[in-house]
């Protein structure tokens, strides 16, 4: 996954970003050129009762994306999750199994279009949900993955 880094600044505004492979992609942000766009991810083990405490945790951080695993919803009750100011971007809810799942929230002022992996997601073995969040000349994908230590291991690392 990517992260910013703010040091490595080549201009006012421009942000380096690296990923696991380094490759680099610089993200032009001439709105805010004092800040970094930023993607926080939490194992949460069931958001229902956590909302506020994790909105009061991110609040130095303020990241524009919020990556979740474990958070334990079914899916209607995630898509009418209230968890202002970020907006639900994409999701994986288990079906049979309780509890796990995934989901990637942004907020409100970023473009995204989700990105259909159902066909790879199964429970237990990969659950997955994926975003491509538009960011002015650049387009960055961003996923979220969870295994359950149950899970089939050979299934997950065939399907990524």
């Amino acid at each position: 996954m990517a992260k910013v880094n703010a040091q490595d600044k080549t201009s006012a505004s421009e942000y380096t970003v690296l990923n696991k492979q380094s490759n680099v992609l610089k993200i032009r942000n001439e709105k805010h050129l004092s800040n970094n766009f930023r993607i926080v991810h939490q194992n949460i083990s069931g958001i229902l009762h956590k909302t506020d405490k994790l909105l009061i945790s991110l609040l130095g951080n303020s990241p524009q994306v919020l990556r979740i695993s474990e958070h334990h919803l079914c899916i209607d009750e995630i898509n009418n999750i209230n968890f202002s100011p970020y907006t639900l971007g994409a999701q994986y809810c288990r079906q049979h199994c309780k509890k796990a799942g995934v989901a990637i929230f942004v907020t409100n002022n970023i473009q995204f279009n989700i990105i259909d992996l159902r066909q790879f997601s199964k429970e237990k073995d990969l659950e997955v949900c994926a975003l491509r969040i538009s960011l002015l000349q650049e387009n960055l994908i961003v996923a979220c993955i969870y295994r359950s230590p149950k899970g089939d291991f050979q299934y997950f690392i065939k399907q990524l």
